[in-house]
């Protein structure tokens, strides 16, 4: 096991300063938490939302045909409730009055601001993971359908691959399910690289640069396009978590995984409309800072209290483990 000389924010000592202009941090990024969810503000910690049956909008058994003087024929609708219930997220960091004194000697740390983006660094870590666990079939732990999933025949990273095929009975799908037209794809880093490097998805590619002589690959820091069949495509890249306990073998994995999201997505979505996913917002990310006197310790604490639910189970289609 790798083991490096590590020191503790709150056991700093004081460095040479021709080395303060030398600070590396390698740390997750990429999250894509905030071009997904939506929120409701709601003022109470549960509650519930109406859920329409879509039978009743799409059916087309009563003839509206009307004859003179005869009376014209009733219909209705039913639905049925659904529930939040918010709970409470928070983390908090510490240091001394020696420990921001001693770091700023340093020339290399602002601690009270360093360990406070730390601190929204980690939420925002907690909550993408969740987000990626959210987004999965029920049968895998999460809140969409299990009917909308499929695997692929072959998977995407061999020559046999049949990527449009997979993407475009994924999206049909959900339309023959529920007419909506899906607008976002959710394509990991190294599923998207994979994608690029196919024979079949590299020539199509090819041929969409002006010229068709240079490598796709030369386009910039992307290595898809944009758009994919009508498809917003959103690429979380640098996403990673480690699962192992501090001190002990490092576990990277990718919190997307190798699974392919098909999504509505829609911020705006008002009544009726079905976006995938919403957060219920009671209260909104927080900061909150106080000091004790004995040990002379000051706390700054970030803490939220919502509900991230899946609304709209059918508007969501996934392609697991699309890599080998």
């Amino acid at each position: 096991m790798r083991r490096l000389n590590r020191n503790r924010a709150g056991a700093l000592q004081v460095v040479d300063p021709l080395l303060t202009e030398i600070v590396r941090s390698y740390r997750p990024e990429g999250f894509i938490y905030d071009r997904i969810v939506s929120d409701i503000k709601v003022q109470t910690f549960t509650g519930e939302y109406v859920v329409f049956d879509d039978q009743y909008w799409y059916t087309n058994e009563v003839e509206t045909e009307t004859e003179d003087r005869a009376p014209s024929r009733e219909v209705d609708y039913e639905w049925m409730k659904e529930t939040f219930s918010t709970r409470r997220h928070s983390l908090k960091v510490s240091f001394t009055d020696d420990e921001v004194e001693q770091a700023g000697q340093s020339g290399v740390f602002d601690l009270e601001k360093d360990k406070a983006e730390f601190l929204a660094h980690r939420m925002k870590l907690a909550r993408e993971i969740r987000l990626a666990k959210l987004l999965l079939p029920t049968s895998d732990g999460g809140q969409l359908n299990d009917a909308r999933k499929s695997t692929p025949a072959n998977n995407w990273n061999t020559p046999d691959a049949t990527i449009e095929a997979d993407i475009t009975a994924a999206k049909l799908d959900v339309y023959d399910t529920i007419g909506i037209d899906l607008n976002t794809i959710v394509i990991p880093f190294k599923v998207a690289y994979a994608m690029a490097m196919q024979e079949d998805i590299r020539n199509i590619l090819a041929a969409q640069i002006s010229g068709g002589s240079r490598n796709f690959l030369e386009v910039g820091d992307r290595v898809l396009p944009e758009v994919i069949h009508g498809m917003k495509v959103v690429i979380p890249k640098g996403t990673q978590k480690d699962d192992a306990r501090e001190g002990g073998t490092p576990d990277k994995k990718e919190i997307w995984g190798d699974d392919v999201r098909l999504l509505y997505v829609d911020p705006n979505a008002g009544r009726y409309k079905p976006s995938v996913m919403k957060r219920f917002l009671h209260t909104p990310p927080t900061i909150k800072r106080w000091e004790n006197d004995d040990p002379d310790v000051t706390y700054i604490r970030q803490h939220e209290r919502h509900d991230e639910k899946v609304v709209a189970r059918d508007a969501a289609h996934v392609i697991r483990r699309v890599l080998s």
